[in-house]
């Protein structure tokens, strides 16, 4: 879960869940500005292999961002 500050309130933005991917966990988040966050973590593949996730805020709205995975991880 997400949320965004207005100044006033707070309001749950919606996040994109990863393509074949579950559980995903967002652990934290960095923001150099209100229109550039990142937020990392990671989510479990088909497998049961668990691996990255991050996602960016470009002030109005969340995307995935490709990360590359682990060396030996699937």
């Amino acid at each position: 879960m997400t949320e965004l500050w207005d100044g006033a309130s707070w309001t749950i933005q919606s996040t994109p869940n990863p393509t074949n991917g579950k559980d995903p966990v967002l652990n934290a988040v960095s923001c150099t500005s209100s229109t550039a966050c990142t937020a990392a973590g990671d989510y479990t593949i088909s497998a049961g292999v668990r691996v990255p996730l991050a996602e960016v805020w470009d002030g109005s709205g969340w995307s995935i961002q490709s990360t590359p995975a682990p060396t030996g991880r699937a």
